[in-house]
């Protein structure tokens, strides 16, 4: 199952453009994007950890949003209930 999570102007406006300043390289939409998912991987990979979720990979990640796709509906269903993502469906 696949859910969309769209990152929150807060983290977008600080903590990822802070994240983005240790990457002076990236400046082309590309590298930018593998920065972005490392990011995304630090802040919301912990909480797939700690609730033992490791059947998952993100696609699509841009600075403003990412996708997972899960491979338990059940994973998808808490990611999306406890971290404010949306289901998009199979």
């Amino acid at each position: 199952m696949k859910i969309h999570m769209e990152i929150p102007n807060g983290y977008q406006k600080y903590e990822l453009t802070n994240w983005l300043k240790k990457y002076p390289d990236a400046t082309d939409k590309a590298a930018r994007n593998d920065a972005v998912k490392e990011w995304v991987q630090s802040k919301w990979g912990a909480w797939l950890a700690r609730n033992e979720i490791t059947d998952y990979s993100l696609y699509e990640v841009t600075p403003q949003y990412f996708r997972i796709d899960f491979t338990h509906d059940t994973d998808a269903t808490d990611f999306a209930t406890k971290c404010g993502a949306v289901i998009l469906g199979e």
